[in-house]
């Protein structure tokens, strides 16, 4: 587990364990490609699409593409301006 500053959390001496599949959303959601030095193609780089007056098509297909990428299976999808709702998991 992370905390909101993106570092490890310990516990007791060691690193916490738990459910991380919103983290995981949440890291591919705002890191842009390049970023991640040990894998520079993953990100979806979501803050660039903030600004933008399109009508979310794009995004919604970089979404898809960068979570089933990282093996997620993806039940909803949806973007409405800059709104954006996903349900995904693992496996």
């Amino acid at each position: 587990m992370i905390d909101a500053n993106g570092d490890p959390v310990i516990e007791d001496g060691d690193f916490k364990a738990g459910e991380s599949t919103l983290q995981h959303q949440e890291h591919l959601l705002t890191l842009e490609k390049g970023e991640d030095h040990g894998q520079p193609l993953i990100g979806v780089g979501i803050g660039s699409f903030l600004l933008d007056d399109g009508d979310g098509t794009e995004l919604k297909s970089i979404v898809q593409q960068e979570f089933e990428a990282d093996g997620m299976r993806i039940g909803k999808l949806t973007v409405k301006g800059v709104e954006l709702s996903v349900e995904a998991e693992y496996g």
